[in-house]
């Protein structure tokens, strides 16, 4: 898996679903990590903490795993980043057709 800072992951993450457009799914992962060892149980602080998110093509063949590590204070601005990138993307997307169940 191939860390990158923010900027390059929206711009690989908006490659992703260019060229899943036509065939193909990308996942969108989202954890709180704070780069400490797992063996030690103490709490740290919130500052300490930053949200692991990762992207993965579904392509086998061509599968691609990118993933970054945004702090919490610019957590926000990478959020609503991201998520213009996921709307402009998923244009393709059409409301699930709904079963009209018969009274007997």
């Amino acid at each position: 898996m191939v860390q990158l800072d923010e900027n390059r992951f929206l711009t690989e993450l908006n490659k992703m679903y260019e060229r899943s457009k036509t065939v193909g799914s990308v996942w969108i992962t989202m954890k709180t990590s704070n780069n400490k060892p797992r063996s030690k149980k103490t709490e740290y602080p919130l500052e300490d903490y930053k949200c692991l998110v990762r992207a993965v093509s579904g392509k086998k063949e061509k599968k691609r795993d990118i993933a970054t590590l945004v702090p919490a204070a610019s957590y926000l601005k990478f959020q609503q980043s991201m998520i213009t990138i996921m709307k402009a993307n998923m244009d393709a997307l059409k409301k699930k057709e709904k079963i009209k169940k018969k009274d007997a």
